[in-house]
């Protein structure tokens, strides 16, 4: 199974709150990488995103 360092999860989680006006979902509590070779997050709310990185960002669904 692929590990995801926690410097990429925290990198990750920076750059998705400060997109948002006001972040409710909470700390991740969960990571890991789906079929797709994506980064999928959990966090505190239970909710989960896809992650792709795109150069210094992310994209997310």
């Amino acid at each position: 199974m692929n590990q995801i360092s926690e410097e990429l999860i925290d990198r990750i989680y920076q750059c998705h709150c400060s997109s948002m006006e006001e972040w409710q979902e909470g700390h991740p509590v969960d990571s890991w990488i789906d079929d797709n070779g994506d980064i999928c997050i959990r966090y505190e709310s239970g909710k989960y995103w896809h992650y792709k990185p795109t150069g210094n960002e992310f994209m997310w669904w």
